[in-house]
């Protein structure tokens, strides 16, 4: 069962590297471009997901709509309340 774990674990830090670092080639990013590039990525992540909590909303409900949206072709969902005065 351990084994399972540590492949399984394996696997999910590949797919986060997969979605979050960019892939190198030749004349590629490198040094501190890809760090910046990969810092910015987590940096828009963390600020959706304080927003979400300021306003008392579920990350995950956000994060659901907006894939939705993106494969839908529908409107993206708002981080910004509406009020109506």
């Amino acid at each position: 069962m351990k084994r399972f774990e540590e492949t399984a674990n394996t696997n999910f830090k590949k797919e986060c590297n997969s979605i979050l670092v960019p892939p190198l080639s030749k004349g590629g990013l490198g040094g501190v471009e890809e760090c910046c590039t990969i810092l910015e990525k987590w940096y828009n992540l963390l600020s959706v997901i304080q927003t979400c909590r300021f306003q008392a909303r579920s990350v995950m409900t956000f994060f659901r709509e907006a894939v939705e949206a993106h494969s839908c072709d529908l409107a993206m969902p708002e981080l910004i309340p509406f009020f109506q005065t």
